[in-house]
């Protein structure tokens, strides 16, 4: 039973949920919950909810063993016609980001051994920044990157761009559809001879009631003349 459909969580988190937990080593014959890995994503404030089962033969009954991530909340599931016990996960968007991790269940009665099931939430705010990751290219003849910043909340407003770290700097403009524009450029003064890059953190303030502080990681590439 599924409360809440999961959506669509980033291919990499996906293909790393689905390797780890990919299937029982053979010399233990481990019992592997299906689906076999567990994948939310959510709009901030939203809920969700999906079930784990494991085989018939794996046990009675279900213990979570270790700690959980505090905005996942895990129910115990007796075995049903058709198949065994199980876990019920409560997803919430309470953070915006995403997290992964693994959650370890043990059987009752069985071997005792923890049995994997890896998580990846992903929880969307109102704030988009593009690009996420921007790079700066010292070799260009104005090297610079410039970033787009757009809320779905009214009145929206970015109130500052701020360098924290590393040898950039930064200037806020608005295009003509209303979007903010930070260009973000690399200062060679500060950088020593014969560097070949640097990083640093871009600050974003804004009248964003989820974020009103975001953090971009900024990195420049190319060797410095």
């Amino acid at each position: 039973m599924t409360a809440a459909r999961r959506g669509a969580v980033p291919a990499l988190l996906l293909a790393l949920a689905v390797s780890a937990c990919s299937r029982p080593s053979p010399a233990t014959g481990r019992p592997v919950f299906q689906p076999q890995s567990a994948a939310f994503e959510l709009p901030f404030g939203g809920e969700a909810s999906e079930d784990f089962r494991l085989p018939v033969a794996a046990g009675t009954s279900l213990t979570v063993a270790g700690a959980v991530d505090p905005d996942l909340r895990v129910e115990a599931l007796p075995p049903a016609p058709g198949t065994g016990p199980g876990l019920r996960i409560h997803a919430s968007g309470r953070r915006v980001g995403v997290r992964v991790g693994t959650l370890y269940a043990v059987a009752h009665p069985g071997p005792g051994q923890p049995i994997p099931l890896l998580y990846a939430l992903r929880v969307r705010g109102t704030l988009t920044v593009v690009p996420t990751n921007p790079l700066v290219d010292l070799r260009a003849e104005d090297p610079a990157a410039v970033l787009t910043v757009r809320d779905t909340l009214p009145g929206f407003a970015v109130t500052a761009a701020e360098i924290t770290a590393g040898p950039f700097a930064a200037r806020v403009s608005r295009d003509p559809t209303g979007a903010y524009q930070v260009r973000v450029t690399a200062v060679i003064q500060k950088f020593r001879p014969g560097d070949r890059g640097a990083s640093g953190t871009l600050l974003i303030r804004s009248t964003d009631s989820v974020e009103p502080r975001k953090e971009i990681p900024l990195f420049a590439f190319g060797r410095v003349p």
